[in-house]
């Protein structure tokens, strides 16, 4: 039996956590639905259905509960003495509900709208989605 962990307590939004709307980007939908020689793929699924001719995309959108974290972030300073300085925006959520997230998809947290750049599961399925204010 696998072991699974419970992560309620943890993004509680009566305590730390937040609710955020996730949203599919349909360009990355039908990125996703290529072949490596970019030939469209025939798949259905709730959100999308590609033919060898046609491609139909809905976009879909959750609620999802995490952890917000708009961060300070600091740079070390490169040989010509110049540091990086900037807000580094993150949602921590469990990984099984951001699974099929990719970059580019959108994620709205207190109103307001983030790009996911880059996402980073931790192997304890927990994910951070790192974002880019848009």
């Amino acid at each position: 039996m696998a072991f699974e962990e419970d992560f309620s307590e943890f993004l509680d939004t009566d305590d730390f956590a937040v609710t955020a709307t996730l949203s599919d980007d349909p360009d990355t939908l039908v990125d996703r639905m290529t072949t490596e020689s970019g030939d469209p793929m025939l798949a259905e699924s709730d959100n999308f259905l590609i033919t060898e001719q046609s491609a139909t995309i809905v976009a879909s959108e959750s609620e999802i509960s995490g952890i917000f974290r708009d961060s300070y972030y600091r740079a070390s300073e490169t040989n010509s003495g110049v540091a990086v300085e900037s807000l580094a925006p993150m949602f921590i959520c469990e990984e099984a509900l951001v699974s099929s997230v990719a970059h580019g998809d959108e994620i709205t947290v207190d109103s307001v709208l983030y790009k996911i750049i880059h996402i980073e599961p931790d192997g304890t399925g927990l994910t951070t989605l790192h974002l880019e204010v848009q």
